[in-house]
């Protein structure tokens, strides 16, 4: 969880940074400014000016120093011309009033400095919108169901999934028991001994003080009785024989909603109080934040920092940030990333200029957190849902193949970066072509769903899943070793070999599965790492299959 207190404390070191910067900012504008006069159609030194007073316009407004800001402001004014760019030369007649602006503002700069530190207005804490994953839930489910063979059927199926199941014959079995809290969910058959139906079964267990998520499983297809479960509060119907595949969606997707994992921001300024100061504002939101102040950064942070957004200034030395939106969006890969400016432009016609460039939105400093937060969350997560449309395989969910490669190289880096462990597993159906051609390709679809949900449910959030071939999966890992990798991996195939899938003539159908996995500390490339992963899976096929195999090191 992030630490808010902690984040609050560096958020007021910032203020007390930028204070103390006052006198020397002072002095690098005036130092500009001489030479502007000695040169004064010497452009570069015109734009060395004016990105100092940009700047210092920007930060006085974030920190809450409005008479240094409306004086920058001022000044910024004097250097632009008639359409708002940066003026390129100076006439005479604008030397005068330039210096006496410039004389202002470093005079009240240095006076700012030696006063008494002031709390901001912009200061406010940001809204608590930590999207921060919690602990993982139970998987327990009670089950009321008096044909014990049904009963048993049901349970056994739902096991593999990660379900303990707890059966209970009848009402009275069930009025026994005292510890209904530690369940997520109670199925319950509608015809029980005492009395059957959806009205009933509700009545029953709320005079008992049970009080769970009902999910009714019946052989009653009608209306009526779907409307009478509908009005007893039901929040799940399942007709037998039921599906198991229908049960257990419904059961993830009730009791284990995928978890919102945080935003991932980059924000990208010259400044680096201010820079910081924008990174601490959105993690204290519960967003993923690195900064940048190096535009020539950029695009390799984004590869390894996997960012969903671009928080961007518009001036910067070497490169505006109109020019840098257009050099992100030459690549494919950050067609959609939403890239928002944030600045303290003012002039409409510069900011309509930035957005032409491919960005999404423009943004004024000072800005509220409030509002900085609002935008970044809604464009970030219109994002993810496009992302997820955009770069999921269409039957499974799951990344697409060369999706989740392309994360495969920046988890890589990642873990090169910040000396964390990594393994990747690639996992192949068994025979899989004997499954389409002795009972349909529908059955076929239904074994790789049936991995694919367990996989979901038995991986972490950060963990990621990539449906690489047709009855291929990829399964990166990120901070875990070789030995808990194999672990999982086992696990996984255990239960996944337990499953039971029902082909036409209701016949009973089981698929195992061989995996193939290799370690990042032994490999330093992506494409190195997924051939060693293949080779093993490929000494796991010929080894028998229905087993996995570790990659031997690069150099082994």
């Amino acid at each position: 969880m992030t630490d808010r207190s902690a984040i609050e404390a560096q958020l007021a070191q910032l203020v007390v940074a930028f204070r103390e910067q006052l006198p020397q900012r002072a002095t690098e504008v005036e130092e500009a400014w001489a030479a502007v006069q000695s040169s004064p159609e010497e452009a570069e030194l015109l734009q060395i000016l004016y990105r100092g007073v940009h700047n210092l316009s920007g930060s006085a407004a974030t920190f809450g120093y409005a008479s240094i800001t409306e004086t920058a402001r001022g000044v910024e004014r004097l250097l632009r011309n008639e359409k708002g760019h940066p003026l390129d030369a100076l006439t005479p007649r604008q030397i005068a009033p330039l210096a006496t602006g410039i004389r202002q503002l470093t005079g009240i700069c240095r006076s700012e400095s030696m006063a008494t530190e002031p709390i901001p207005a912009a200061m406010s804490k940001a809204p608590a919108t930590s999207r921060l994953v919690g602990s993982p839930p139970k998987h327990l489910l009670w089950l009321l169901e008096d044909d014990a063979a049904q009963a048993e059927a049901l349970a056994g199926a739902l096991r593999p999934y990660g379900y303990t199941v707890r059966i209970f014959p009848n009402l009275n079995t069930l009025s026994e028991t005292s510890d209904w809290e530690e369940a997520d969910a109670l199925l319950a058959d509608i015809e029980m001994p005492e009395g059957g139906s959806p009205a009933f079964i509700h009545d029953q267990l709320d005079q008992r003080g049970i009080k769970l998520p009902l999910i009714f499983v019946t052989v009653h297809d009608d209306f009526a009785a779907r409307l009478e479960a509908t009005r007893a509060g039901e929040q799940g119907y399942f007709v037998k024989p039921v599906a198991i595949e229908d049960v257990v969606d419904h059961l993830e997707d009730l009791l284990m909603p995928e978890p919102e994992t945080p935003f991932r921001i980059l924000v990208v300024d010259d400044d680096e109080v201010q820079a910081r100061y924008h990174a601490l504002m959105l993690t204290q939101a519960g967003m993923l934040t690195e900064y940048v102040t190096e535009p020539g950064e950029v695009l390799e942070r984004l590869q390894t920092f996997d960012a969903e957004l671009l928080l961007l200034d518009m001036y910067m030395p070497g490169c505006s940030g109109d020019e840098l939106a257009r050099v992100v969006r030459q690549h494919a890969r950050y067609i959609t990333l939403p890239i928002v400016f944030l600045s303290t432009e003012h002039n409409s016609s510069r900011q309509q200029y930035a957005l032409a460039a491919g960005a999404d939105d423009f943004l004024v400093k000072p800005i509220d957190p409030s509002r900085l937060i609002s935008v970044i969350s809604t464009r970030a997560a219109r994002a993810r849902l496009l992302a997820s449309l955009m770069f999921r395989d269409g039957m499974t969910g799951l990344m697409t193949h060369s999706t989740i490669r392309d994360r495969l190289k920046a988890e890589l880096s990642r873990a090169r970066r910040e000396g964390g462990e990594l393994t990747i597993a690639l996992m192949d159906l068994d025979h899989f072509k004997s499954v389409n051609d002795q009972h349909g390709h529908a059955v076929g679809d239904l074994v790789i769903m049936g991995l694919a949900r367990l996989l979901r449910q038995r991986l972490r959030a950060s963990d990621l899943i990539g449906r690489y071939g047709g009855e291929e999966f990829l399964l990166i890992l990120p901070q875990t070793g070789c030995e808990r990798a194999r672990a999982i991996v086992e696990e996984i195939r255990a239960d996944f070999s337990a499953l039971t899938f029902r082909a036409l003539g209701n016949v009973s159908l089981h698929v195992t599965l061989s995996a193939g996995l290799a370690c990042a500390q032994d490999y330093d490339e992506s494409e190195k790492l997924f051939a060693a992963a293949d080779k093993a899976l490929y000494t796991a096929k010929h080894g028998g299959r229905n087993q996995s195999a570790f990659a031997p090191p690069e150099n082994g």
